[in-house]
């Protein structure tokens, strides 16, 4: 029977290792150019979103540190639905989302944080880097399992960035047709740039969806509830 008492002895032996080391390894790999949501505002998505679903402090730093170590690598664009990625965005999403299913099922739930952390650094990257919240409402509903990539011809405006979805290409030199964006160009990564609000704003409510679902989803795949809720618990770290 499932049960708390199997998360893995690694788990338990490795997580003061990994907290000490977390923070040092952030301020080493992550440059301030890093194409993504600024380090501090995919910690702050997390921190706030995950408090408000009853997380406790262990798990939130753990996840939080999964989601801003993805900008260690800013040249793969799916990470970040980067370069109109959209379609290799879900694909990564869905794979890291289920992946954390089945480490949480087999009571590895260190794994499952950092997986589900990997996952939320593109959810949030999505309202970044894409034109989404300048055409649609922040809490719309958004479908992050089936993204389909737009057409060669689909347009994008720097300025007001109305349109289809798109969003810009990284690095600067990617950009495949003189219509598309550059990231650089509705990036919505700090406070200066435009719509990085809304781009918040969006963040936060999806980031808080996502988790709900995935939480839903462990919940609904496990047949004895209390051994399910037993291993919920020890991923939120209650």
């Amino acid at each position: 029977m499932l049960t708390a008492e199997r998360i893995d002895g690694t788990e338990q032996r490795m997580n003061s290792i990994v907290k000490g080391l977390s923070g040092f390894a952030l301020v080493c790999t992550l440059s301030p150019s890093a194409s993504a949501f600024e380090t501090q505002y995919h910690l702050q998505l997390c921190n706030q979103t995950l408090k408000s679903l009853g997380y406790g402090p262990v798990a939130i730093s753990e996840i939080a540190d999964s989601d801003a170590g993805v900008d260690a690598n800013t040249e793969i664009a799916a990470a970040h639905f980067d370069s109109e990625a959209f379609e290799g965005g879900s694909i990564r999403i869905t794979k890291e989302f289920e992946q954390a299913l089945i480490h949480l099922e087999h009571g590895r739930a260190g794994q499952a944080r950092i997986e589900i952390g990997r996952a939320l650094h593109a959810v949030q990257d999505f309202f970044s880097h894409s034109n989404f919240v300048a055409n649609r409402g922040v809490a719309d509903e958004i479908d992050f399992f089936s993204l389909q990539n737009p057409g060669r011809d689909v347009a994008c405006n720097p300025v007001t960035q109305k349109g289809e979805l798109t969003s810009g290409y990284y690095p600067q030199g990617a950009r495949p047709w003189p219509w598309k964006c550059t990231h650089q160009e509705i990036n919505k990564d700090t406070s200066k740039r435009p719509f990085h609000d809304l781009g918040m704003q969006a963040a936060a409510i999806h980031t808080t969806a996502f988790m709900k679902k995935f939480e839903s989803a462990f919940l609904a795949r496990i047949s004895d509830k209390k051994s399910a809720r037993a291993l919920l618990n020890s991923f939120k770290r209650l």
